[in-house]
């Protein structure tokens, strides 16, 4: 039985891509035997590894970052919407004032979060190997620790150290250390699992800041997925990006486990398509321009990809899965180079799509 092992990577509220990417496994009915991670890597892998993913689910589709936070609202909403008034003003002002007292951003209502989904016991006695990193600031020492090292009392403090940003309030926690984002030493500790001789690896990064350190590696297959479009900031406060986020981890897990193509967008696998053949009433000199142009090197690639940019013009929704050929009948027709390659694709009569 080979030995499978997931590793999530720190970047702050972009960590609903995750949870997406964590049902996308279990669609697929892939278990972990160990689930690792660094800053709010770490505090999903604690979740999962507490086996709440569903409660985790909840609390990412409801999450309110501002509140978590302690900022005023009128702050969020100008920075989701660009507008200034006077209760915005008001707003800068109350949180300037409650960051200059504390010395930072509260973290006291993400330490209750974490309290809640994360059940020290049940990731204690269960057989799912679990870690993280951190920072010890006060020692100058990094700091990969597995479960089994940690004490219960001191658990929460631990995945607090590796979620801990500078702009939250400095405090001195466990062994009376200052600790800092595990993100600064290793944003993404696959290392944790390579060590313990672990057959596959599947990386969840979700660019965040911080160090993303390289490591030699033999023997385990190691898998990396990533957002295949932009998923905001680490301090997102847009509640509609987060829930797109949660989709973007879920189909581009899938996509990645061979389950659907695409880049940005999702499509059904056709089975039996010849993309050579759609491409018959297209120059040659042509397609080996828009190839080279677009960095590609398959006729696949290259028809994905162009239908992909007229999808995008044509305001498609990223969170659906599509049928190649359906597309491609619905995209208008418009005197513009994308469209007129679309326009000139030659449409199989006939597709089947592995479902």
């Amino acid at each position: 039985m080979k030995k499978i092992g997931l590793a999530l990577a720190g970047g702050g509220v972009k960590g609903s891509y995750q949870i997406g990417s964590f049902y996308a496994f279990k669609k697929c009915h892939i278990k972990f035997n160990g689930i690792v991670g660094t800053s709010i890597g770490a505090f999903n892998a604690a979740a999962l590894a507490s086996k709440n993913e569903y409660e985790l689910y909840k609390l990412w589709k409801n999450i309110d970052p501002g509140e978590l936070l302690g900022i005023d609202p009128e702050i969020v909403r100008f920075i989701n919407n660009g507008k200034i008034d006077y209760k915005t003003f008001l707003g800068f002002l109350k949180t300037t004032k409650k960051v200059l007292k504390n010395r930072g951003l509260s973290n006291y209502d993400l330490k209750k979060v974490i309290t809640k989904l994360v059940d020290i016991k049940k990731i204690k006695n269960n057989n799912i190997d679990f870690g993280l990193t951190t920072l010890n600031v006060s020692k100058r020492k990094p700091i990969y620790i597995y479960k089994e090292d940690i004490k219960e009392e001191d658990f929460v403090d631990y995945i607090m150290a590796s979620c801990s940003l500078p702009v939250f309030k400095l405090e001195r926690t466990i062994d009376n250390s200052y600790y800092f984002d595990g993100g600064f030493f290793d944003n993404c500790p696959s290392i944790m699992l390579i060590k313990k001789n672990y057959d596959i690896v599947y990386e969840v990064k979700i660019n965040g800041i911080g160090i993303n350190r390289k490591y030699k590696n033999n023997n385990t297959k190691v898998i990396k997925i990533s957002p295949s479009r932009s998923n905001g900031s680490i301090l997102e406060m847009n509640h509609q990006k987060i829930i797109d986020n949660i989709y973007m981890g879920y189909y581009d897990t899938l996509k990645v486990l061979n389950k659907y193509i695409g880049k940005k967008y999702t499509f059904y696998k056709p089975l039996f398509l010849n993309y050579s053949k759609m491409l018959k009433n297209i120059r040659k000199s042509k397609i080996n321009y828009l190839k080279k142009y677009y960095k590609v090197n398959t006729d696949k690639d290259l028809i994905i990809t162009i239908l992909e940019i007229a999808m995008q013009k044509e305001k498609y929704s990223y969170n659906k899965v599509y049928k190649i050929k359906e597309v491609l009948k619905n995209i208008p027709k418009k005197n513009k180079l994308i469209y007129n390659f679309v326009k000139d694709l030659r449409i199989p009569l006939f597709v089947l799509y592995n479902r």
